[in-house]
């Protein structure tokens, strides 16, 4: 099957795939739309129709590797079986400072690699708003809450992680998961 045969859905995944490989390795302001084009075998014009620029495209990978992070932390949340809310947030959150710990590319990528809002957007909080929401509080609230506390984690966790600043995560660490738990206080 030539380049030109391929599914339209399948250029779609090859062109997120490239990209989602590149901005891991090199970082979001050094991947050129013609890298991305070449690495997902299509042509530079391809790209165009599938995404308005390389923002579009970032803010759509960033969805997705966050999501996966944050579904990830929300499984292992809930098979530690916490019993309030507190321990849940903490919980949740020190799965999200382990994978970062483990993972700096892509909390480079998040961080960094596009507008963090996409984070926080729909079906993405749903199922941590079911995890976290404090009894009586209205979804406004719920968001606002987990929006400060994700901003927060990511912040000091791109600080610490990448940065080295102020300490090293393993330093920063239990300060990050103690304050976590008090904003569910």
């Amino acid at each position: 099957m030539s380049v030109a045969e391929v599914p339209r859905d399948q250029k779609r995944a090859r062109i997120e795939e490239a990209a989602t490989a590149l901005f891991l390795q090199k970082g979001v302001a050094q991947t050129s739309v013609g890298e991305i084009a070449r690495a997902a075998c299509v042509a530079k014009g391809t790209f165009y129709l599938y995404f308005k620029d390389k923002q579009a495209l970032v803010d759509k990978v960033v969805a997705e590797k966050g999501g996966e992070t944050l579904c990830r932390a929300i499984e292992r949340t809930r098979r530690a079986g916490c019993a309030d809310r507190p321990a849940a947030a903490a919980r949740f959150c020190e799965c999200l400072i382990d994978f970062y710990a483990e993972n700096p590319p892509v909390l480079r990528f998040i961080a960094r690699g596009g507008q963090g809002t996409c984070l926080l957007h729909g079906e993405l909080l749903d199922p941590l708003e079911g995890l976290l929401s404090l009894p009586g509080e209205s979804e406004e609230q719920s968001r606002n809450r987990l929006t400060v506390m994700l901003d927060f984690l990511i912040t000091a966790c791109y600080r610490s992680i990448i940065e080295g600043q102020p300490a090293s995560i393993e330093v920063i660490k239990p300060l990050l998961l103690q304050t976590v738990a008090g904003i569910y206080r």
